[in-house]
C-alpha cells in the first residue's frame, strides 16, 4: 500500500513541475532501481523441481477447471473481482472531476494527493484488520467494510471542493482498504 499511497502525489508533482511525460521517465527509473535492488540484495538458491509436470496450457486449464468447481473459491474470486472493480472504477474519472473543481493548473497534484489520501487510509485499515477480524470474524468484518465502503461513495455525488473530497476518499480508503486485505 505504501507505494500506492506515495506514488500518485509524487507523480502529480512531477507532472505539474516537469511535464506529464517526465512522469514516465521517473516511473521507469524507479523500476530500474527496483531491479538493481533485487540484483544487489536478493539471494536465491533456485533448483528446478524434479518429477513435476512441465508448465503448459494443459496445466493451466486443469487447474482453472478445478478452481471453477470449488464453490468457495468462486465466491472468493467474485468478492475480490467486485471489490477491486469498485475501487478502481473511479480512477479515470477522479482526475477529471478534480480538474473541474480546481482547474488544470493544479489538477495533477490534487489528483495525486487524492489517491494518496485514499492509499494512506487503506494502509492504516489493513494494519488494523488482523486484530479486528480476530475479534469479530472475517465474514462480519468483510460485510461491514464493503457495506460502509458502498455508503462512503455517496458523498462523491455532491462534493464541490477538495477538502470534502479528501475526507470522503479517506473514509473510502478505510473501508475499502479494510475489505480488500481480508
Amino acid at each position: 500500500f505504501l507505494g500506492n499511497s506515495v506514488g500518485p502525489y509524487t507523480g502529480g508533482l512531477i507532472a505539474e513541475n516537469l511535464g506529464y511525460r517526465t512522469t514516465f521517465l521517473f516511473a521507469g527509473g524507479l523500476e530500474a532501481v527496483a531491479a538493481l535492488l533485487v540484483i544487489l540484495f536478493v539471494t536465491e538458491r533456485f533448483e528446478r523441481p524434479v518429477g513435476v509436470d512441465r508448465l503448459g496450457l494443459h496445466l493451466l486449464w486443469r487447474n482453472f477447471d478445478r478452481l471453477l468447481r470449488s464453490r468457495g473459491m468462486v465466491a472468493v474470486l467474485l468478492v475480490v473481482l467486485t471489490l477491486e472493480s469498485g475501487t478502481t472504477l473511479m480512477i479515470p474519472v477522479l482526475p477529471v472531476l478534480i480538474g473541474a473543481l480546481v482547474g488544470a493548473s493544479t489538477a495533477a497534484t490534487s489528483a495525486g494527493l487524492a489517491f494518496s489520501v485514499r492509499g494512506i487510509a487503506a494502509t492504516g485499515a489493513s494494519l488494523a484488520m488482523g486484530k479486528v477480524t480476530e475479534r469479530f470474524g472475517t465474514t462480519a468484518v468483510l460485510v461491514a467494510a464493503a457495506s460502509l465502503g458502498a455508503v462512503a461513495y455517496l458523498p462523491m455525488l455532491v462534493v464541490d471542493g477538495l477538502p470534502e473530497m479528501y475526507v470522503t476518499l479517506a473514509f473510502l480508503g478505510l473501508f475499502l482498504g479494510g475489505a480488500s486485505t481480508l
